[in-house]
């Protein structure tokens, strides 16, 4: 009886061991559907692979049911010793692989989203496997934006995360190589999408990373909030360093008042110096003989004759003025003749 029972067991051991060996090969997803899954990115391309047990299967068939409208439509069909066909409705964008009989789908689109189930048949044996295909956008055009700040005292800040598509994505917060949970200073709603934090002044750590990710792309933002939050500065610092700069300001002006005053004086206090301008010519100065007759102690003055540049000067236009002086004469001290010569001696005659 015992010997009749271990036995029994060890044929249910080896129907197990035989069952989930089958399952392995399909795989197991969310533990309700027996079926491979594969994920796709939308525009790109796919290979939905099978595993039959034979080389050259007497017939190949894939059907395909949409995961919106459950309707089942066949694909594509191979015969032993004839060519492939695929529906037409696909164009080019649906290829059987003759070599271990796989389907590919090029430029995937949302409706090709669904359930892709293979029929193989040799000998009268059968062979299924069922291909979940899911279709993905790629993670782009992430964005951390500050919904709201208050630096009074501590730093309080709430960041938004964001993506431009939103199918099946992940949100998580990291602060350098450790992810930010709900707790302490830190917390995570909105279903990742949204982290608040109260930071104080002193802090180092004010770099902030968001990832999100789907099961085909992620991608990573980040965001220092040393800048927003005045992180490491000292307000008192801050406004010392403003009125040291005023101060500085207020000087330099002060220097240059004084200092065009000072030209402006200066100026000023030398033009009674500059010698006056003789209004209507700009000619060198003119030169005077001064001649006398023998009798020149009686007489009372002399004239001054002009030379006989002035004669040449006035031929050009230019107007002259003939300066007259008058000579005084003390009999107590005798003055020599100056020598004349014979061009001025005759002139002076005249």
């Amino acid at each position: 009886m015992l010997k009749q029972s271990f036995l029994t067991n060890i044929v249910i051991v080896w129907f197990l061991l035989t069952l989930l060996n089958d399952l392995d090969g399909l795989g197991r997803v969310d533990g309700n559907s027996i079926l491979h899954l594969v994920n796709g990115t939308l525009g790109q391309s796919v290979m939905l692979s099978v595993h039959l047990p034979w080389a050259d299967p007497s017939i190949v068939t894939w059907d395909f049911t949409n995961s919106s409208a459950g309707k089942k439509i066949q694909l594509c069909m191979k015969t032993r010793n004839n060519p492939a066909d695929c529906i037409s409705e696909s164009g080019q964008r649906i290829n059987l692989n003759l070599t271990d009989f796989s389907l590919e789908i090029q430029t995937l689109m949302k409706s090709d989203q669904g359930f892709y189930e293979v029929n193989a048949r040799s000998e009268g044996v059968v062979h299924e496997e069922i291909t979940e295909l899911r279709v993905y956008e790629r993670v782009s055009n992430l964005n951390i934006q500050i919904k709201d700040i208050s630096t009074n005292g501590a730093c309080n800040v709430s960041l938004s995360c964001s993506v431009e598509n939103n199918s099946n994505l992940k949100y998580s917060w990291w602060r350098g190589s450790e992810e930010i949970t709900t707790g302490g200073l830190h917390s995570v709603t909105d279903d990742g999408t949204t982290l608040e934090m109260s930071l104080d002044r002193h802090e180092n750590k004010t770099i902030y990373n968001c990832t999100v990710k789907n099961p085909v792309s992620e991608e990573t933002g980040r965001i220092d909030l040393a800048g927003p939050c005045n992180i490491g500065k000292d307000p008192n610092l801050q406004n010392k360093t403003q009125l040291h700069i005023g101060i500085a300001v207020a000087v330099i002006t002060i220097l240059i008042v004084i200092l065009v005053a000072a030209i402006f004086v200066r100026k000023k206090q030398s033009k009674p110096n500059e010698a006056p301008n003789i209004e209507g010519t700009s000619e060198p100065a003119q030169y005077a003989a001064i001649t006398r007759t023998s009798n020149a102690r009686v007489q009372s003055q002399g004239h001054l004759c002009q030379l006989d540049a002035s004669e040449r000067q006035q031929s050009r236009g230019v107007q002259l003025t003939t300066i007259y002086d008058e000579i005084k004469f003390n009999p107590d001290v005798s003055t020599p003749m100056m020598p004349v010569q014979k061009g001025q001696e005759a002139s002076a005659n005249a």
